[in-house]
């Protein structure tokens, strides 16, 4: 696959004068890549004049390694760089991890359906960069779900929780980027610096034409999740991720199927 094809992700796009000898964060997970291959901590910390200084992750952290809903500890990584656990005791970037930084980048792969929870991570980021006054690059990806329309309804004040946090319709449809644009404009979050790095040769016209297949080849598929292996497990999702509430229901998370089959699982009749 030649990657000049592909949308240039928000990573790869990174204003550098504007972070020069800066101390950055990043927020990511094994698909938080560029279009030849390279992790973003590997790509930020090959810049000459930026000073990666800590790393953190979402849910299944860092290393993309962790099941749903497991607790993910803090770590540390071949760079010598601290992991940050957003998954943990905390769901929030601390104080004392944004202190000494002058800025927080989020490169995160996801899924634009409120459940995801790489949403969550990101309001719980810019509310903690609001907070610290330091301000949040998202650094914009393609969304397989970026064609659907907003669907579903919203959230009820009364029953949010890490899977229900964001104030949109159950699908939203928003890359990460514009997700943080639409929620800085509503909830709203004047004190926050958002600086939202857009892809490049990115546009739905451009991918009804085409297909999603042209932003999302097999060949570059990196999993954001465990159970997301595939394109056609993220297309699904949205349609099969509330049987996962039901014990009598399997989504078979642990095969290539998952979410594109809901079984019920065997009893023991005995």
């Amino acid at each position: 696959m030649n990657c000049e094809l592909l949308p240039t992700p928000g990573l790869e796009r990174l204003p550098l004068r504007d972070l020069r000898h800066a101390r950055v964060g990043l927020v990511a997970h094994p698909a938080s890549r560029t279009r030849a291959g390279a992790h973003a901590a590997d790509f930020l910390a090959a810049l000459p004049d930026l000073r990666l200084t800590a790393l953190f992750g979402p849910e299944h952290g860092f290393f993309g390694r962790a099941a749903a809903g497991a607790p993910v500890p803090d770590a540390s990584s071949p760079l010598g760089l601290p992991i940050h656990s957003h998954y943990g005791p905390t769901r929030a970037p601390l104080p004392e991890w944004l202190a000494p930084l002058d800025a927080l980048l989020f490169d995160l792969q996801s899924l634009a359906c409120r459940p995801y929870t790489y949403g969550s991570t990101l309001l719980l980021a810019m509310r903690a960069c609001a907070a610290a006054r330091i301000p949040l690059y998202v650094l914009d990806r393609p969304d397989p779900l970026m064609l659907l329309p907003p669907d579903g309804p919203y959230p009820l004040p009364s029953w949010t929780s890490f899977v229900g946090l964001l104030p949109t319709p159950f699908v939203h449809g928003l890359t990460l980027g514009e997700l943080a644009l639409h929620l800085q404009r509503t909830l709203p979050l004047p004190d926050l610096e958002l600086r939202v790095v857009s892809c490049e040769n990115l546009s739905r016209d451009a991918l009804r034409r085409s297909s999603l297949a042209s932003a999302f080849p097999p060949s570059a598929w990196v999993p954001p999740s465990p159970a997301i292996r595939a394109l056609s497990n993220a297309l699904v999702y949205p349609m099969t991720v509330f049987a996962e509430a039901f014990p009598a229901l399997d989504v078979v998370r642990d095969s290539p199927d998952a979410f594109q089959i809901l079984r019920f699982p065997p009893h023991d009749l005995r």
